[in-house]
């Protein structure tokens, strides 16, 4: 069954501010798929057609087709596509046929199709101007320049079926940017066609027709963003078509400063929904540049240039020729000494970031709540921790320090609440975030908190311990006491160090039980009396290699050095470096061999020892003990033998190339025990044996040694 009703009354519509360039006729037809049907829809001098469907719901196996008469130009719609109160795309011409075709004809019960407006187009005016003669040309003909590659991103644009404008790209994710006036703060994007690619070759006599050489609509509506009337901008983001691809296209960008007094540039655009035509020269062949770079208007301040446009081109980039970057939005013309003008992109800019807090909820609306509810919580922290705050302070004083654990905590909450901070100013205003205050404090607290690191490690074990205790509820608060941490447990035991030492370098060997024995296969020099300057020489060398595995020391001569710092994950000393150089040249012949090395029982001994010395305590004791690093580092400051020894009285100058009591740390070592080497017991024995026998301290006895600091 079909019903057909024409009205003969047309309908002047105004889009949101807009002069249209078309005409609304009413439409009546009803059809309800039961039979073959083809209908011409013409209006005589209408430059396109645009079919409104209030009702568009096509059955399985059928398909509607609109179609030129030519039939050049077809859109079609396959079973199970459906419109409701939506334009078709535009087809240029004065008419378009409409035919329903199906494998089946099976009257439905709702109506398959029902058009109840057309849109008509034709000219109109504007605000734009063209002054003398058109020196505009087709972007075709500006192929071989460097302008033509910018403007493939400009679009003609049909809004409501009958408005027209230009746009273009802007960023690679589907932005519109076109002027206010095209679109309507109000409006919601519905009925937004964006069409790229429409161009003619460059001697086309069709470069003069309006939405002549149809290009690719990429885009039928779209999500209206952001819309300011006083600078006369509006951003939509599309929702591009299937299948489209718009890197085929390119994108356009901006310069947030603006246009510059006397700067060339060149406007491309569709100036009566023509193909693309690009303005870039007056009629003497001179390029077009800006004239004035500041014009106050009843709507605020703007720029003119020397350039020809005309009505269409509302919405059109006003693009440097230095860099080919977006300077203006063009939104007005005249012949009179205003010139053609626009806004300039940095009052845009400014206007933007007014209304970016708006976007950002808009387009993610689940990451502002819960970044509210963030807000919220720390809020309500910051006002039950003020509650605390006088308590706190009587009965936990400062003057004498901070704990650890106050520390890292303050550090932790402060550097969150920081976090949170920077997060939001990104959003609202990225461009303001390098030289923001809070980027600067970040760093420092983030400082603070991996400076803290090696201490955690140190005290993880008795803090991991003490809270699993408090959570399980086993043990009373008197007995849990003794289980806090123990800063006192960074002391190394004198006599354990030498255990430790002799059974790391006696690889495996079992622990000494008082009892001297010789070796059975090794001839070593007995020394029965030995003097007691190379005893001491002795104890100063176990001092230096103390001194050489403390990590506390390590770290504040990586902290006041001025070398580079070098971080290993196995360890910073000389022997760490040898270690991990034979690791790694280890793991490289096995992964091009494919094969796995035995690891002597000597090897696994020593890796053992030397992860207990990373997680144990430090070897030199309390971090202010320096007692006798003077008696230790003297002949190394001097740069006299290793192996002799000089009193600390003698009023010699303590330091090295770096200087202080670390200059020792720049020094190399011997790597294996027992190696020819320059200083140490070693050469101090090698200078004393032709002399006379010495006598060797009987293994196992421990003889503890005191330091004294005379400065």
């Amino acid at each position: 069954m079909l019903r057909i009703v024409l009205w003969s009354i047309v309908l002047v519509h105004t889009v949101a501010g807009l002069t249209p360039a078309g005409d609304l006729t009413p439409y009546n037809l009803v059809f309800y798929g039961d039979a073959p049907f083809r209908w011409v829809i013409r209006k005589p001098k209408a430059t396109y057609t645009a079919v409104h469907f209030q009702v568009l719901q096509v059955p399985p196996n059928a398909t509607v087709r609109l179609a030129n008469d030519a039939g050049t130009r077809v859109v079609t719609y396959h079973g199970g596509e459906s419109l409701t109160n939506a334009f078709a795309e535009w087809i240029g011409g004065d008419s378009v046929t409409l035919s329903f075709e199906a494998d089946v004809y099976v009257r439905q019960a709702t109506p398959v199709v029902v058009v109840d407006k057309v849109a008509y187009g034709r000219h109109a005016s504007a605000l734009e101007k063209i002054c003398g003669n058109d020196n505009m040309v087709p972007a075709t003909c500006m192929a071989s320049t460097s302008k033509y590659k910018p403007s493939r991103a400009v679009a003609r644009l049909l809004i409501q079926g009958i408005g027209w404008c230009t746009g273009w790209l802007l960023g690679s994710e589907g932005h519109v940017v076109t002027n206010e006036h095209c679109v309507g703060i109000n409006e919601d994007g519905r009925d937004f066609q964006v069409e790229l690619g429409a161009e003619c070759p460059c001697d086309d006599p069709q470069n003069a027709v309006s939405w002549a050489c149809q290009g690719t609509i990429v885009a039928t509506n779209a999500t209206f963003l952001l819309g300011d009337e006083a600078t006369d901008f509006a951003l939509l983001k599309m929702n591009v078509k299937p299948g489209v691809h718009l890197a085929d296209w390119g994108y356009l960008q901006v310069r947030e400063s603006g246009a510059k007094l006397h700067e060339e540039i060149y406007i491309p655009g569709h100036p009566v929904s023509k193909p693309k035509r690009i303005s870039a020269v007056l009629s003497d062949g001179m390029a077009g540049v800006v004239v004035n770079a500041s014009v106050i208007t009843a709507k605020g301040e703007k720029f003119s240039y020397l350039l020809d446009t005309d009505e269409g081109n509302s919405g059109s980039p006003v693009i440097s020729s230095s860099d080919n970057v977006v300077v203006g939005l063009h939104n007005a013309g005249s012949c009179d000494e205003r010139h053609n003008s626009g806004v300039k992109m940095d009052r845009i800019d400014r206007r933007r970031h007014g209304h970016r807090r708006s976007c950002v909820r808009h387009r993610f609306p689940r990451t502002m709540e819960a970044l509210s509810k963030v807000e919220n919580d720390i809020k309500m922290l910051q006002e039950k921790l003020g509650e605390f705050h006088d308590t706190l302070t009587d009965s936990l004083p400062t003057d004498g320090g901070m704990s650890l654990l106050q520390i890292k905590n303050h550090a932790l909450m402060q550097y969150s609440q920081l976090s949170m901070f920077f997060t939001l100013l990104k959003l609202e205003s990225p461009d303001e975030v390098s030289n923001h205050p809070v980027f600067k404090e970040l760093v420092r607290y983030r400082t603070i908190i991996e400076r803290m690191r090696p201490l955690d490690r140190k005290l993880k074990y008795q803090v991991d311990k003490l809270l699993k205790i408090a959570v399980s509820d086993s043990k009373t608060l008197d007995e849990t006491l003794s289980y806090a941490p123990n800063p006192a447990a960074l002391k190394a035991d004198e006599d354990e160090d030498d255990e430790e030492a002799d059974e790391a370098d006696g690889a495996g060997e079992k622990k000494s039980d008082g009892v001297y024995r010789a070796p059975r296969m090794a001839s070593v020099p007995y020394d029965e009396e030995e003097k007691e300057a190379e005893k001491k020489a002795k104890r100063e060398e176990r001092n230096r290699k103390r001194l050489a595995k403390s990590t506390i020391l390590s770290e504040v001569r990586e902290e006041y050095s001025e070398r580079p710092q070098e971080i290993l994950a196995s360890g910073s000393s000389a022997l760490d470096k040898e270690l991990a150089k034979e690791a790694a040249e280890k793991t490289e012949y096995e992964e091009e061999r494919f094969v796995r090395l035995v690891t002597s029982r000597k090897d696994k001994i020593r890796k053992r020892q030397r992860e207990r010395d990373a997680m144990a305590a430090d070897s030199i004791g309390k971090i202010d003990n320096f007692a006798g690093i003077h008696e230790a580092l003297g002949d190394v400051a001097k740069g006299q033998s290793k192996g002799k020894y000089i009193p600390a009285d003698t009023g010699k100058k303590v330091g090295g190339r770096i200087g202080g009591i670390f200059s020792h740390l720049d020094t190399g070592s011997s790597k294996k025990r027992g190696a020819s080497s320059s200083h140490g017991p070693a050469a101090s024995s090698a200078a004393t044996t032709s002399a006379a026998p010495t006598t060797a301290a009987p293994a196992g006895k421990k003889q503890k040694v005191k330091f004294s600091l005379n400065l």
